[in-house]
């Protein structure tokens, strides 16, 4: 099986979409897919921001590590995942690689 990975520069966000996100310094952090795209989220606006809301399916640091970008109620991994019984976070739209298969 070929996985062909895409900058994010490269593809539109869509919903439905699967990514590897990294951090700041390009190291993955995990993969998900793509929940939304526009609109607000816990009272963020995601097209200001330029957010997307992510759906992990694969974590690759520690659980209760600190969210880049935290809500009111949801500071790590960990809280997304007890609070919305996913883990569900909000995460920059520049740190995506596309993953196809």
């Amino acid at each position: 099986m070929d996985i062909f990975a895409a900058p994010t520069n490269r593809f539109e966000r869509k919903v439905g979409q699967t990514v590897m996100f990294t951090d700041a310094g390009g190291k993955e952090i995990g993969r998900g897919k793509i929940h939304q795209t526009r609109g607000v989220w816990f009272g963020k606006n995601l097209d200001e921001l330029k957010l997307c809301v992510l759906d992990v399916t694969d974590l690759e640091v520690w659980d209760r590590s600190p969210l880049p970008h935290p809500t009111d109620i949801m500071t790590t991994f960990l809280q997304a995942r007890v609070i919305l019984g996913k883990t569900r976070i909000l995460w920059d739209s520049s740190r995506f690689i596309l993953i196809s298969q």
